[in-house]
């Protein structure tokens, strides 16, 4: 369970934390950022300023609780790019969720088999497990093509495996990471942080909401980020709304990213160049 009493200075830091708004993160963050992960994808490039999409991604799926994730999703008319930890797809009723993210028009990444930073496995044993996951995410029906670190970062030795046997197994070159700090892992501040990701929105920008309820918060109390992601969603939905944006799967971000490119080609008469998605 989350602390029950917590800091009226803690939870007033956390928030102006989660406050920050999209300028800094473009302007400073983001450089700074791809100089020391220069295969991170923070942003799906190339669409128009008028194309209001921003990228939704659920990390560490299922849970017991998904279903009401995807209910949210639809009564909203929203995608979402699910990054899924494999060893929780371990009964029917886990089997039969992961059925429905995919019937529903959802897209399916690979999140590694367990909640274990990618960054402290050996070579060996990342590259072991990378598959493993690959195969139970195809078993699950799925076809993944793109690759998020258990808990977000990443060495040279994984993004070459990324480019070579990744590649072959299908997967984008690139770690699809976000921007915005994922301060729902840390902090009980659902609403804030469903602000601060709506505040933040401009086209192709990747958000990161969780899907987890055996993570550890800092004192190694049990959270249950699904709840934070359930509280959040509806307030996120809303302020996006708000300002005529949508939430799509970074797969259907990517497709509007490339059909803008290749109307622009067509009407131009210019060439046609792939989209950086960074």
């Amino acid at each position: 369970m989350s602390l029950p009493h917590r800091s009226a200075l803690f939870d007033s830091l956390a928030t102006a934390a989660s406050g920050l708004r999209h300028k800094f993160g473009q302007c400073c963050l983001r450089p700074v950022l791809h100089a020391f992960q220069p295969e991170a994808v923070l942003q799906i490039e190339n669409l128009p300023p008028d194309q209001k999409l921003l990228a939704l991604t659920i990390d560490d799926s299922p849970s017991p609780e998904t279903w009401k994730i995807l209910d949210s999703l639809r009564d909203h008319g929203a995608t979402a790019t699910f990054f899924i930890h494999g060893a929780r797809i371990r009964d029917t009723a886990s089997k039969q969720l992961m059925q429905r993210i995919l019937n529903d028009g959802h897209e399916v990444g690979n999140h590694m088999p367990d909640s274990v930073p990618s960054l402290s496995l050996p070579p060996y044993e990342f590259a072991a497990e990378f598959e493993r996951n690959h195969r139970i995410l195809l078993d699950a029906g799925a076809l993944p093509v793109r690759f998020r670190p258990s808990h977000g970062f990443y060495n040279q030795t994984m993004a070459e495996f990324l480019r070579t046997k990744g590649v072959e197994l299908g997967y984008q070159p690139h770690f699809y990471l976000g921007l915005n700090f994922p301060w729902d892992v840390f902090f009980e501040i659902p609403q804030s942080y469903a602000r601060h990701n709506a505040a933040s929105a401009v086209p192709g920008r990747i958000v990161v909401f969780h899907d987890n309820q055996d993570r550890f918060d800092l004192r190694k109390n049990i959270i249950n980020q699904t709840q934070r992601t359930l509280t959040s969603l509806p307030i996120f939905f809303a302020a996006l709304e708000k300002q005529g944006f949508k939430a799509k799967s970074l797969a259907d971000v990517e497709a509007a990213a490339v059909d803008f490119q290749q109307a622009h080609r067509t009407t131009n008469g210019s060439g046609f160049t792939p989209p950086r998605d960074r």
